[in-house]
């Protein structure tokens, strides 16, 4: 660090010497047809300064050149790997307008291989397209031709509508006989009332869909995303010295007539739409 000088409660300038602190891959190896994301970590660079990337294969030769702005001394740009690439390969990083450049670290790319698809099963193995909440579910990613051992990520992402969604659980594994595969307990992280009802998306023309979570399986820059699983719900109802008949309205606006017990216990259907449902009772309406 340069020592600086000065006089207290005045202002100091001074003039700060760039400074180029790495450049790195974001993988050591990576698939044809993948994706490679090149990150240049630096100091006193201001925002928006240009970087000039030039991906060298390991001859020397200049494979393709990408640009990039400073952000939070931060660069980054993502390589986009033709089909027929191969070999190692490595990135040298320019910002010309403050005079720094750097060589970064190795990246092998592999022949492209499949990746996925991507199953959901029960622990019984039988395919899942709902889950009840609070239900184990395995997410198995097929890896055919990728070394066992390999390092996999995974993120699994609950949409509750178009608008509201968040990542629920990642992690990372390795590859074991050609799939990676991971076991989840499913949890709905939003309060389930918050979620608007058939009936509320009139005003804006919108229509209800499911809650679901989906998973994404990420090797060697490449990704598999599952199909959805639905999320369902449930609830108990007792009405106090009740008999007969009551109805219900889903927050899909399907509507269910339900029948009381001698206690006045409600034989609500399982696995509900996760929302908001009306209960109408002939005295006193109240949502459930």
């Amino acid at each position: 660090m340069p020592k600086l000088n000065g006089q207290l409660g005045t202002p100091l300038d001074a003039t700060m010497a760039s400074i180029l602190l790495s450049c790195r891959w974001s993988l050591s190896e990576a698939m044809a047809g993948g994706e490679a994301v090149m990150t240049v970590l630096t100091g006193y660079v201001g925002e928006g300064c240009p970087f000039t990337f030039k991906i060298h294969a390991e001859d020397g030769s200049v494979v393709t050149t990408i640009q990039g702005k400073s952000a939070a001394n931060c660069c980054s740009a993502r390589w986009k790997i033709p089909a027929k690439t191969k070999g190692k390969h490595f990135f040298l990083a320019e910002a010309a307008s403050v005079s720094l450049a750097g060589r970064s670290d190795t990246l092998l790319v592999r022949d492209q291989v499949a990746l996925g698809p991507v199953e959901i099963v029960d622990s019984k193995g039988a395919a899942m397209q709902k889950v009840p909440l609070g239900q184990a579910t395995h997410w198995k990613a097929k890896m055919p031709g990728i070394p066992e051992g390999t390092p996999f990520s995974w993120s699994i992402t609950c949409h509750q509508d178009a608008a509201h969604r968040t990542v629920v659980a990642s992690g990372k594994g390795e590859v074991q006989q050609g799939a990676g595969e991971v076991v989840w307990e499913s949890h709905y992280p939003f309060r389930q009332h918050f979620k608007k009802s058939s009936e509320e998306l009139k005003v804006t023309s919108e229509t209800f869909k499911d809650a679901h979570f989906q998973a994404v399986f990420s090797c060697l820059g490449a990704s598999s995303k599952s199909p959805e699983l639905l999320a369902k719900t449930s609830m108990g109802l007792t009405f106090l010295k009740a008999k007969g008949k009551r109805n219900i309205v889903l927050p899909d606006g399907v509507k269910k007539e339900l029948s009381l017990d001698e206690t006045g216990k409600a034989q609500v259907p399982e696995e509900l739409p996760v929302g908001r449902s009306v209960v109408e009772d002939p005295i006193d309406p109240v949502g459930a």
